[in-house]
């Protein structure tokens, strides 16, 4: 048995058409899910999934919160979609999601310190 005939594609299309993070955030999470199964993800790079879900990794929202889990399942095993993932700009997006959260998680540890004497 092989992968699923499913329209990447449209599946593509559709995520950048959404209006709103939360579309924007349930069309990648839509695509995550198949992309834990190795039969789909050269398929789903073939169709532009990475490139499409990529931009998403700029938004403070959501949105980027699942284009980074389908980046992550994507790229899982797969070295021609890790390949695909750091070509389109993947890495420093996702470096600089990660000191967002960490300045986030500092900031708010500092607030919970007693003041100091």
């Amino acid at each position: 048995t092989g992968p699923l005939p499913v329209d990447w594609m449209g599946s593509v299309r559709r995520l950048r058409m959404a209006e709103t993070p939360a579309e924007r955030a349930a069309y990648a999470e839509a695509l995550a899910t198949p992309a834990q199964a190795q039969a789909h993800t050269d398929d789903m790079r073939e169709a532009g999934v990475i490139e499409a879900v990529v931009p998403l990794l700029r938004e403070d929202n959501v949105a980027s919160v699942a284009g980074a889990n389908a980046i992550r399942h994507l790229a899982c095993a797969n070295n021609d979609n890790r390949v695909a993932a750091r070509a389109a700009g993947a890495i420093p997006l996702l470096v600089s999601m990660l000191r967002s959260v960490a300045d986030k998680v500092h900031a708010a540890e500092e607030e919970q310190l007693p003041p100091s004497r």
